[in-house]
């Protein structure tokens, strides 16, 4: 009698077991990707002011 009971009960950890990993990776595909790109855009805009102050000092060096 407590076969089935023991059977449902460990098809119970199982899918909960299952789920856990499914959202353990859910979580860690999505921050893996936000970290990608919160460096993506920080690389930019760092070459994007290296640019800017390049061409400030170009001008500046040029009418001075």
């Amino acid at each position: 009698m407590l076969r089935y009971p023991l059977k449902g009960h460990c098809y119970f950890y199982y899918y909960y077991y299952y789920y856990y990993y499914y959202y353990y990776y859910y979580y860690y595909y999505y921050y893996y990707y936000y970290y990608y790109y919160y460096y993506y855009y920080y690389y930019y805009y760092y070459y994007y002011y290296y640019y800017y102050y390049y061409y400030y000092y170009y001008y500046y060096y040029y009418y001075y």
